[in-house]
């Protein structure tokens, strides 16, 4: 390492690498005196977008940031020449994306703010929230239809419409008198909040009575009287 390369810390373009050392003051010394004797430069602060923070092995606290072995610089400095840094990475968790290349970020044909960082995923109470606001939503939905239903509201002339449509619409002109129609009226929301008691009470007492004042054809007038079932 006495014959370290002027230039072997430089990139493409002659620009220094720049670095940030942690750890051991001896381990430390030593890495500052390599890089410089290699062209490159040593921050005391470590949030430069091209800046590489060493550290050592040795350290075992957990880092939210990238920080890799200062035994990259002897190594490179063995080899003459940069070594791939991403094998040299310590921290185990990263906030970046798997297999980004930190060479990039060392050669500064990127920065750390170009490198995309990972999807948070959510946590378990986070999902559970979610899952409760969810049912409260469902919730609050099933207290309004059933809300609907148990207020005494005067039928309108859509609803009596919708009823004789749906009713002509499946030929069910015979099933009227029975209750799975209606059931089946109400599942499919034909009139919003009623209940299917309500609609067959309904269409028995004030529609089947007046059917021919809601401009129907003979045709379907006619089906309706013939099989009228009450």
């Amino acid at each position: 390492m006495d014959h370290v390369l002027p230039i072997l810390f430089l990139n493409d373009d002659g620009a220094p690498l720049e670095f940030s050392i942690r750890g051991l003051p001896s381990s430390s010394s030593v890495a500052v005196h390599l890089i410089k004797k290699g062209g490159g430069i040593v921050h005391a602060r470590r949030d430069g977008p091209h800046t590489i923070v060493l550290d050592t092995q040795e350290s075992r606290l957990v880092r939210e940031e990238e920080n890799f072995d200062c035994r990259y610089i002897p190594d490179c400095c063995d080899a003459n020449c940069l070594l791939d840094l991403n094998k040299y990475r310590l921290n185990k968790n990263s906030k970046y994306i798997e297999g980004y290349d930190a060479n990039l970020v060392l050669l500064k044909k990127k920065s750390w703010k170009d490198i995309p960082l990972q999807c948070k995923k959510k946590s378990d109470d986070e999902e559970t929230d979610i899952e409760l606001q969810d049912d409260d939503i469902f919730l609050e939905s099933f207290r309004y239809h059933q809300s609907l239903k148990n207020i005494a509201r005067p039928y309108n002339e859509s609803e009596r419409l919708a009823m004789i449509n749906w009713i002509i619409k499946n030929k069910s002109y015979a099933s009227v008198g029975g209750n799975s129609l209606w059931m089946d009226m109400e599942k499919e929301e034909v009139c919003q909040g009623r209940s299917w008691q309500s609609l067959k009470e309904h269409f028995k007492k004030k529609v089947l009575p007046s059917i021919n004042t809601f401009g129907l054809s003979e045709k379907h007038v006619k089906c309706f009287k013939k099989r009228r079932p009450y």
